[in-house]
């Protein structure tokens, strides 16, 4: 069943303050903390996503099971329908769900979150959400939604699932601090004694899906004729773009044609293309003028050109070419960690501005030299303070130590709050250890095999040198 402490764990992360020689400006602060149970090789899940998230750890420790769990949790599928195996979702069966370490036919997946910001007056105002699903385990391949709880601010609710009947209770949450309606909800979620009434039953002809989830959450007024939907998401937990680990191979000639917006980052040459065809907006012209500092500061290119073969047709054929040393290539003339790193920083850039967007990216350190992985360290540095959201899973220290040389070097507040997870192999599981990045670039809570590896290897190296 779910933890209580839970709740006491994100109640404590969203009052926390970072205690550093900097003073930290706090205008709106979003937490966000993911959790569940029974989950591919984790017995359990709990951490809480900062600004910039840092996800390390040995192959095969559960890494890219973190993704996936953002990436589910995230869809508008999860958040209105409880559907963690829709089209969009990287799980397909229970295969890819449950835990071989526990023994349980049950899964929990969910998330809370608290907003924080202070009014034109200078008070600190605070709203809370959260959302949880329990899947039971049906059969070899089925894995069915039996109960979920919605909070909202403070009133709450609760559905139960038994065959074809539904069962829901309402909670109002008492008013007082964001933890105590946190620890509420959850008092909620793991009361089995909680009083259930009847809602609605389905006719056995109907197959039922998220929709029918969905139904649960709408109140219906038959006097007033009229619905109101207080527990409907109106927008996903976050923006989420992600990046698989490996990219789109560099072509001579793109299409001119706009391509939907994959994990591989196809849709990005159409994209720069309209970016550098706009480029004499202010808009477009920074987004070109950040892309060619990265290419400076990371010895990869001066410049990226792109040409069009029909300047006249918007969908014409065009190339994509680079300036490097006064002289210009196609871009698949050139390194292939060109073509793996633009897409990314053209998504990162290009996203300035836009609300509560996260972008995730499996080991962007790939076919990058070590001096162009610190320069993407830095490159994540500056657009965390521009408010872009990062979820990197990582083997490069490069990337996580020119961040933190950032932190450390700049005379400004962050604006933004950084951390590390640390993915391990245990004999019960994999195990996450969240780990602190204050705003002076240090490492804090830090468990004792942390970077114990490179520590060893330091040693030998100086070892030999010293011989």
């Amino acid at each position: 069943m779910l933890s209580r402490a839970f709740g006491g764990v994100m109640a404590r992360a969203a009052t926390k303050r970072k205690a550093n020689s900097k003073k930290v400006r706090s205008q709106k602060k979003v937490f966000r903390r993911v959790y569940a149970e029974n989950f591919r090789g984790f017995a359990k899940i709990d951490f809480q996503i900062k600004d910039v998230t840092f996800v390390v750890g040995d192959n095969s420790s559960g890494k890219t099971s973190l993704i996936y769990l953002l990436s589910v949790i995230a869809s508008r599928d999860f958040g209105n329908q409880f559907d963690i195996f829709s089209d969009s979702s990287p799980l397909s069966t229970i295969d890819d769900v449950r835990s071989p370490f526990v023994t349980g036919d049950k899964t929990v997946v969910g998330f809370s979150l608290v907003r924080r910001h202070f009014d034109d007056s200078g008070e600190e105002r605070a709203s809370v959400e959260a959302r949880f699903a329990e899947y039971t385990h049906s059969g070899k391949h089925e894995c069915v939604a039996t109960k979920i709880g919605a909070l909202r601010d403070k009133q709450a609710r609760f559905v139960l699932r038994k065959n074809r009947t539904f069962y829901r209770k309402n909670v109002t949450i008492e008013e007082g601090a964001v933890e105590k309606k946190i620890e509420s909800f959850f008092e909620g979620w793991s009361d089995e004694s909680l009083s259930y009434n009847r809602y609605i039953s389905f006719p056995p002809t109907l197959e039922i899906s998220g929709e029918h989830w969905s139904v649960v959450l709408v109140d219906v007024d038959k006097e007033k004729n009229s619905i109101s939907m207080p527990y409907m998401r109106t927008t996903p937990l976050v923006n989420f773009i992600q990046y698989g680990p490996m990219r789109i191979s560099p072509e001579h000639v793109y299409s001119g044609h706009a391509i939907p917006q994959d994990h591989r980052g196809a849709h990005t040459p159409a994209m720069l293309k309209k970016i550098y065809d706009s480029r004499k907006t202010s808009k477009s012209s920074r987004i070109i003028e950040k892309i060619n500092k990265f290419g400076v500061q990371s010895g990869m290119f001066d410049q990226v050109i792109v040409n069009s073969y029909n300047k006249r047709d918007s969908k014409a054929p065009f190339g994509i070419h680079i300036e490097k040393r006064g002289h210009i290539f196609s871009i698949d003339e050139v390194g292939y960690g060109v073509s793996q790193v633009l897409p990314i920083i053209i998504d990162a850039i290009r996203s300035i501005g836009s609300s509560d967007t996260m972008i995730s990216i499996q080991q962007p350190e790939l076919h990058l030299h070590p001096k162009a992985q610190a320069a993407f360290g830095e490159l994540v540095y500056e657009l965390a303070g521009e408010g872009i959201a990062f979820f990197i899973e990582t083997h490069s220290d490069y990337i996580i130590d020119r961040f933190r040389y950032c932190l450390f070097k700049s005379k400004k507040e962050a604006g933004f709050e950084s951390g590390i997870l640390l993915s391990e192999n245990t004999p019960e599981g994999n195990r996450i250890s969240e780990i602190n990045i204050d705003g002076n670039g240090g490492v804090s809570d830090a468990p004792s095999g942390y970077r114990e590896f490179f520590l060893q290897e330091d040693n030998r190296l100086f070892d030999m040198l010293w011989r």
